[in-house]
């Protein structure tokens, strides 16, 4: 996520050595950078769900309002 940018396992290139693909994190544009939430112990939409709360969550202290 932190190469290309994009969450988790979404196949924009090969995974690297020790990456595996897998989903389960998320990346999101803030104000001040990128914040990336990761779960992992559910399903693969189970996991990306949790991130994808966390991440909004943790968004609205970064984003200016």
């Amino acid at each position: 996520m932190a190469d290309t940018y994009q969450d988790s396992g979404s196949g924009v290139r090969p995974p690297l050595k020790g990456e595996y693909g897998y989903k389960g994190g998320v990346i999101r544009k803030v104000a001040q950078g990128y914040i990336m939430a990761v779960f992992s112990g559910g399903s693969p939409d189970q996991d990306k769900e949790a991130s994808t709360d966390g991440a909004e969550l943790l968004a609205k202290y970064f984003d200016p309002k």
